[in-house]
Parts: C-alpha cells; structure tokens; sequence
C-alpha cells in the first residue's frame, strides 16, 4: 500500500533525468502515472521502471498538445490529483553568440511548457476542489550564472508565474509548489555546442558552487 493509492498523476519531461525520477517516487506511492514526453520510444523506454505508468507522448511547447493529453487522462480516470512540469532543457550559451533557436526552444519548453500544463490542469482541480500542481524551476531562478542568461530568465518566470498562480488558488483547495534544484546529475546539457560557454572558466567555476534543493511552498 502507498500514501498515494487511488491518485492520478500527470509528469512532463518523464523520459529522463528529474521527470523520470518524479514518475518512479509517484508510482511507488501507489500512483497511476501518466508519463508525457515528445518522444512515444523514449517514453516507451523509461516506462519499464515506472509499474503502471501509461504513455502519452506530448510536446508542451503545443497548447493543443498538452490540452489533448490532459483530455486523455480525465477521459481514463475522470480526475487529475497530482500535475508535475519536469519537461525543460538548459544551453549553456553566450548572448554574442546569437545562437537563437536555443534561446527560443529554452522560452518554449521552460515557460510555456509549464504555463500550457498549468492552465490545462486547473480547470479540472478546481471543480474537484482539490489537486497539487508542482513546477520545477531551478536555483538558477534566484542565482545568476554566467552563459546562463536566457535559462535564468525562464526559471525566475517558473518560479513567479508559481507565486502568482499560488495566489490565485488561495481557498479553492488547490496547492502550488516551485521546486528549485540545484546542480544534479542529469542528461539536460548533454546537446549544447557553444563551445565558448561550455570551456569558459567563470562559467564553470559559478555554475559547480550552486546553492542546494530548494521548496518554495508558502503556508496559506
């Protein structure tokens, strides 16, 4: 028996690293959990250590994506409890090295990855009164990172849009949680290929002395 039987759960970027974590510690609580990510193989993959999980691939950067497989879940089991937004990536990449589709995918997968999820989940909770939407932001939302300019920015937007919607959900039953990891041991960077961010020693330096795991979760 788990502290969560009977729960339904929703986790974004559950193919690897922290969304895959969060699936498995779900599921063992007893959790049926539905693993979105972009891709079916991945998912397919990292489904083998989550019991019960059902695949749904998504990308969060689709309001239309995102809205179908939340449609999915309530049609399966006519509720959402637990919402989880892991889906995110992080460029280690200089301004003057204009590398603009990164800086763009880093937008649209940390921002609006969490606010389509947010915002297609909420309507549900609140009707039942209840739920628990958790985004992962970073520690990098409160601390400044060289070559990190743009997913600074996105994890602050993560860590306040959480604020805000926290506000707004005071009395309905809904709770807001902003996780803040610091460095872990992930596969998130593996694509970068700014070789200038990657090899500058300020960078480094700041980015290995990150302050640790943090849970932004205010009483009410």
């Amino acid at each position: 028996m788990g502290r969560l039987d009977g729960k339904i759960g929703i986790v974004t970027g559950a193919s690897s690293g922290i969304g895959h974590a969060v699936a498995k510690a779900l599921a063992a609580e007893g959790v049926v959990v539905y693993m979105l990510s972009r891709s079916a193989e991945s998912l397919a993959a990292a489904a083998k250590d989550v019991p019960g999980a059902i695949c749904v691939p998504t990308d969060v950067t689709k309001r239309e994506s995102v809205h179908a497989a939340v449609a999915k879940v309530m049609s399966d089991s006519g509720k959402i409890d637990i919402a989880v937004s892991c889906a995110g990536v992080m460029y280690f990449t200089l301004m003057k090295n204009k590398n603009y589709d990164q800086w763009e995918q880093t937008i649209d997968t940390n921002c609006k990855g969490v606010v389509n999820m947010s915002g297609a989940v909420l309507p549900h909770m609140l009707s039942a009164g209840c739920g628990h939407i958790i985004n992962i932001s970073s520690d990098a939302a409160r601390t400044i990172f060289p070559a990190l300019a743009v997913y600074n920015a996105s994890k602050a937007f993560v860590s306040t849009f959480s604020k805000g919607l926290r506000a707004e959900c005071v009395g309905t039953g809904l709770r807001v949680t902003d996780v803040q990891p610091g460095d872990v041991a992930t596969n998130l960077i593996m694509k970068n290929t700014d070789e200038a961010a990657a090899t500058d020693k300020n960078q480094r330096t700041a980015y290995t002395t990150c302050t640790p795991f943090v849970v932004d979760q205010p009483s009410y």
